[in-house]
């Protein structure tokens, strides 16, 4: 069985034509199996949140993340003039 089919384009490129519909339940079980082992982990080995925070006070590299978020925010504010996306944007 082929998985992916391959023909060659008007340039000369080897491109993918037909791909395998096994690929699609290949993604769909693995992000379903994700899903699974990543609320297996969250329920029995990962920490409270208050292990990790004590009493929402912001660490030294935190405080200069969230400098940097609000510089970033502020900038782009300001690049905006009328403080909203032109109509020919969308």
């Amino acid at each position: 069985m082929n998985l992916i089919q391959w023909a060659q384009s008007p340039w000369g490129q080897q491109v993918p034509t037909h791909i395998a519909w096994i690929l699609l339940w290949v993604s769909a079980i693995g992000g379903l199996l994700f899903l699974v082992v990543h609320a297996v982990y969250v329920k029995f080995f990962a920490k409270p949140a208050a292990a990790h925070a004590s009493e929402g006070a912001l660490t030294a590299s935190g405080a200069r993340f969230a400098q940097a978020c609000d510089a970033i925010h502020k900038g782009a504010a300001a690049a905006v003039p009328s403080g909203r996306v032109a109509p020919s944007v969308w």
